[in-house]
């Protein structure tokens, strides 16, 4: 699928991956993917502000987000996870964002963490969220299952519109796959909230850990707590060993 793979260091000791592929479906269409450097933090912002924001199931169920708005607790969390030079960014040659995949790394100190944000979160509608996310994960438990310390953490792919259906998604995941094994990770894990980030990841390779129906979610009135609409009825967490 991939016509040329080259991988460069980047200043100050950044790794700094530069491959430029030809996706099968779109013979025309040449991107490069490369770890997202500081001074692309705020076009991919904007991108995700235009595009996953506005479509994932979990925050359209809240009204998080009006197409092209800010939330300042969400993007300080993305600028966070950009900081760790983990996410990847796929361009054209016209350096139009085509797509972006936002990893971390995850250790089992970092649900102490969570839970401090948490607790200390004074947006209600975000709480909503954060606390959904911290629930499933403490109740999997997929660092004592897999004795792992650590875990590449895939917290969001996001892709153009104007360049989905192309094999973005697909070449974003390879792509970090590829960066987990080279910082000596052993397993790579993703949250999915839809029924089309589910297939993506699938087709990647990833196998279903555990999954959390939205209907049974619910408060103290049986009513759900994220009224995510169909077709999305489900959170899975998903995962994939790379030894």
């Amino acid at each position: 699928m991939f016509s040329v793979w080259n991988i460069k260091r980047f200043i100050a000791g950044i790794g700094f991956v530069s491959r430029y592929c030809t996706a099968a479906k779109c013979p025309e269409l040449k991107l490069q993917y490369r770890v997202i450097p500081e001074d692309c933090y705020n076009a991919v912002m904007k991108h995700l502000r235009q595009n996953y924001f506005v479509d994932e199931p979990i925050s359209k169920s809240v009204r998080l987000y009006k197409y092209g708005t800010t939330h300042k607790e969400v993007e300080k969390l993305c600028l966070q996870v950009l900081k760790k030079n983990l996410s990847i960014m796929a361009t054209n040659e016209r350096d139009e964002l085509a797509g972006v995949i936002l990893n971390s790394p995850l250790t089992r100190d970092d649900f102490k963490k969570a839970k401090w944000e948490l607790e200390s979160n004074r947006d209600e509608t975000f709480k909503k969220i954060l606390n959904f996310f911290y629930s499933f994960n403490l109740k999997t438990d997929i660092f004592n299952y897999f004795k792992v310390n650590k875990i590449f953490n895939a917290n969001i792919v996001s892709v153009d519109g104007n360049f989905r259906g192309k094999g973005v998604s697909k070449s974003l995941l390879k792509y970090s796959e590829e960066l987990a094994k080279e910082n000596g990770f052993e397993i790579m894990k993703a949250e999915a909230t839809g029924i089309f980030s589910q297939k993506i990841f699938k087709i990647a390779g990833f196998k279903l850990f555990q999954e959390q129906f939205y209907n049974r979610y619910v408060d103290e009135h049986d009513e759900p707590i994220l009224p995510v609409e169909l077709p999305d009825t489900k959170m899975q967490l998903l995962y994939k060993l790379i030894k």
